[in-house]
């Protein structure tokens, strides 16, 4: 039998590579400005966010720059007041709680080893694994980044005063960058692009609502509980269930966790409650507050909710976190009003 050969020969070879080059160059120029794309998004998303009250304010008479000066000086006093008298009480449930770190650790491990006593692969398996050792290798794996920690915190400190002042000069005056955005499409797509912005503007002004107030209620009610319980450091624990409620799905479980090791190494009965605790704290949450507080603000499926928390905090970390559900509420809108309504023909 004859083997046919066949020749392949690329016809532009020069554009193909040159087009390579060009889409890596491009990945590599986003990949490096992610962080400041990242940055700009976040301060869009809170101007569009504390538009809402500015509004309000001018509503009843008040000129849109002073609404914005009031709503400043109402947030710093906020912090500095939060800070002053609950800063100290903080700082010292914190230190307890690192304190408690090696005897807690310490204490499941013995716990761990007593239970699996009657499966010997398991047993040594959790023999082998040392708390201590692990400890010290953090430890010493922290070392090195004590001196980057100072850098760090400034330019962590430095980058909310710059996300504050873009925050609001953006909220303070909207209408140039509102224009210029919609002036940028195509005249018969600006019709489109004004309704895109208006329901932007409502559903993330709607989730940061809603956020708010179910993180202040959930915090509020996990910290009492676990104070009622006897679980050590309820403020932390309680700040950790809060800003848990700000990531849907995955926060309100994880938030369980610190507080649940800390029981089951000192108390297991107690740690039932704990449970118990969370539990009821979300039935409370999923029957009452987010029918009541968040029905007007998102109309998400919980799949693409939990793969759009997964995929952004593993590309972008917290600020990911907390940027994922009005995002995917912005895409859904888009989508809405570009395929559904034009292509598809369907009303929205």
């Amino acid at each position: 039998m004859r083997t046919r050969i066949v020749h392949v020969r690329v016809v532009n070879l020069r554009g193909l590579v040159l087009w390579s080059v060009g889409a890596y160059l491009l990945l590599r120029f986003f990949d490096a400005v992610s962080a400041t794309i990242l940055f700009f998004i976040l301060a869009t998303v809170l101007a569009i966010a504390l538009d809402g009250p500015i509004c309000w304010l001018q509503e009843r008479g008040i000129s849109r720059r002073f609404s914005v000066a009031i709503l400043a000086f109402l947030l710093v006093v906020s912090v500095a007041l939060g800070g002053y008298f609950g800063a100290p009480v903080l700082q010292r449930q914190v230190e307890s709680t690192l304190i408690q770190v090696p005897a807690v650790s310490a204490s499941l491990q013995e716990r761990a080893e007593r239970l699996t006593r009657r499966y010997p692969i398991v047993h040594d398996s959790v023999r082998k694994f040392s708390v201590k050792k692990s400890l010290a290798d953090s430890g010493q794996a922290a070392l090195p980044r004590i001196g980057r920690f100072s850098i760090d915190v400034f330019s962590g400190l430095v980058a909310l005063i710059l996300l504050a002042a873009v925050t609001f000069y953006a909220v303070g005056d909207p209408n140039p960058l509102v224009k210029g955005g919609i002036r940028a499409l195509p005249k018969q797509n600006r019709r489109t692009g004004i309704r895109i912005y208006r329901r932007v503007q409502r559903q993330v002004q709607a989730w940061a609502r809603a956020t708010f107030w179910l993180m202040l209620i959930v915090g509020v009610l996990s910290g009492l509980g676990l104070w009622a319980i006897g679980v050590p450091s309820p403020l932390v624990f309680g700040m950790i269930a809060g800003l848990g409620e700000a990531v849907p799905v995955v926060g309100p479980i994880l938030s369980c966790i610190p507080p649940l090791l800390v029981m089951l190494a000192n108390d297991p009965l107690k740690a039932l409650w704990v449970v118990l605790l969370f539990i009821a704290i979300q039935q409370i949450e999923g029957n009452i507050l987010v029918p009541r507080i968040m029905s007007t603000a998102m109309e998400l499926h919980p799949v693409p909710v939990l793969f759009t928390v997964v995929v952004m905090g593993t590309l972008t970390g917290p600020i990911g976190l907390l940027l994922a559900i009005p995002l995917l509420a912005i895409i859904k809108i888009i989508y809405e009003e570009t395929y559904l309504r034009r292509v598809a023909g369907k009303p929205v």
